[in-house]
């Protein structure tokens, strides 16, 4: 670890402390295992920005330890998950909790779509079938790529494919993992078999997904955006017009996992809406259907990572029925 002492120039006045203070950016340290890109996290800044009306800091922590080692500013906020809450929680008091919704859904090019005449499939057929299109365009173009190397992304996909078949019941999503097992195995061997998912997939992780999508060099990828992202689209312009969509079912788009991350204060004395200047209970939730999104649980995650990841990743790998 690199430390960094900066000197800061002559003794500055309270007053003049205090204005400095006022000018900083809020550090928001952000503690979660979910696989978020430079652009995942540059919109959950933004959101930030744009709710709160002041410059923010986000700092990555995968490391609870470093978190709970560190000598917090005044203002320092922490953004976690279940998993980390609930680790931190039992070792300091922390502050009531304001939720802050991240979704994890297919991301696309628009240009896609308004190249071909269509719109955005709400099927898995029609989603395979615009694959296949973009694919008999250049054959050297993979419409689909995945970071499934990255356990987090290969579950929601598992998750998502898991559903009964009219996508209506999230109730399912944490305990019906294993029931359409042999479906995921074959929705991976039929689009791997057909060039639609880049073969490269299967060893990427979400940063080389998001260099290759942020490149033009696919159609599709998978994402986690804030909820917030919903009703504020210009959060999801990269270098041209991007859009999402949720992922498609038998009959229609399935359940979108979400994840209510805690952005809470360590000191548990804070009321955090008063102390940002809150003035409305749901700051970063969006305008749709609650019953649009299924519960994303860390912790399930995490189980289903030990228990279910290696078999499955091997069949992909080794392509096996």
């Amino acid at each position: 670890m690199l430390i960094f002492f900066l000197f800061l120039g002559p003794v500055q006045s309270e007053a003049q402390i205090t204005g400095t203070l006022a000018t900083q950016p809020l550090e928001i340290f952000v503690s979660t295992e979910l696989p978020l890109t430079s652009w995942s996290l540059d919109m959950i800044r933004t959101t930030f920005e744009k709710t709160l009306q002041r410059k923010v800091s986000i700092l990555l922590k995968d490391s609870l330890r470093n978190i709970l080692s560190y000598d917090f500013a005044t203002e320092t906020l922490i953004l976690a998950d279940d998993v980390n809450v609930s680790n931190i929680s039992s070792r300091q008091k922390i502050s009531p909790a304001i939720e802050f919704p991240i979704i994890w859904v297919l991301v696309y090019r628009k240009e896609t779509f308004s190249k071909l005449a269509t719109s955005t499939p709400q099927n898995l057929e029609g989603f395979i079938n615009i694959l296949r299109i973009l694919r008999a365009k250049n054959s050297d173009f993979f419409p689909w790529f995945e970071g499934l190397f990255n356990k987090v992304s290969l579950y929601c996909i598992q998750t998502e494919l898991s559903f009964p078949n009219s996508g209506k019941n999230s109730k399912v999503v944490d305990n019906n993992l294993s029931a359409n097992k042999n479906e995921v195995d074959s929705f991976f061997h039929q689009i791997l078999g057909e060039n639609l998912l880049n073969p490269l997939s299967i060893e990427a992780d979400e940063n080389l997904a998001f260099e290759v999508f942020e490149a033009g060099d696919t159609a599709f990828t998978s994402m986690w955006i804030p909820e917030y992202a919903i009703d504020h689209p210009e959060l999801l312009y990269l270098d041209c017009q991007t859009d999402w969509m949720g992922f498609p079912g038998a009959t229609n788009f399935l359940p979108i996992p979400q994840l209510k991350l805690k952005l809470f204060s360590i000191d548990s004395t804070t009321h955090l809406p008063s102390k940002l200047g809150l003035t409305i209970n749901r700051p970063f939730q969006s305008s749709l259907a609650s019953e649009r999104f299924c519960p994303y649980s860390a912790t399930n995650a995490q189980e289903w990572v030990r228990s279910e990841f290696s078999s499955l990743y091997k069949k992909i790998v080794m392509g096996e029925p």
